[in-house]
């Protein structure tokens, strides 16, 4: 920034207003070099000792960890699915199979910040989509409507999202007739 007079004996208060972005997502931290005064929650008050003052916001973004889940409910053995993520700086890439017919596969977790807005995807790699009702939810997110994706909230830590799969059934009646039976056979 640009360089200010100011005298001894003032009292600076600082802000930090957010053009773009919300400043909710960030951790903000504020220190000053060359100056006598290092509590800066009621302003920094310049002392006649003082040069050279140079302070500096420093703002980290707000994380979260997020942990991808697939699991399978009456899977057919081997069936295999992508899961993706787009729109975060880093994003889920997670290959989950049906090793059981009824599993619940976990990939690592990745970190994800604040204001990410992460769009998900699953795609069959073995198999058919068209075998299984499927659903997302997440667990420890804030945003819990996951039909336009998942955006990271600043509050959110340690977040889950499953994908279920579950192997759509029917009902199969066998009925045996006989016609011109001989008793007995």
């Amino acid at each position: 920034g640009t360089a200010t007079t100011v005298f001894a004996g003032e009292t600076l208060t600082f802000t930090e207003p957010f053009s773009v972005g919300s400043a909710a997502n960030y951790n903000a931290s504020l220190s000053c070099t060359g100056a006598t005064d290092t509590n800066l929650a009621n302003g920094l008050t310049i002392n006649a000792a003082d040069s050279n003052i140079v302070c500096t916001y420093t703002n980290s973004r707000k994380t979260a960890n997020l942990t991808a889940r697939k699991t399978w409910t009456n899977a057919k053995i081997n069936d295999a699915v992508n899961i993706t993520t787009t729109g975060g700086i880093n994003n889920v890439n997670f290959n989950a199979t049906a090793n059981t017919v009824s599993e619940t596969d976990t990939a690592t977790a990745i970190t994800v910040y604040a204001g990410d807005a992460l769009t998900f995807a699953e795609s069959f790699t073995t198999g058919t989509s068209s075998n299984y009702n499927s659903s997302l939810a997440c667990t420890g997110a804030t945003d819990t409507n996951m039909a336009d994706g998942l955006t990271i909230n600043a509050a959110d830590s340690n977040i889950t999202c499953t994908y279920t799969n579950t192997r759509i059934t029917q009902n199969l009646t066998v009925v045996k007739q006989w016609t011109n039976a001989t008793t007995g056979h």
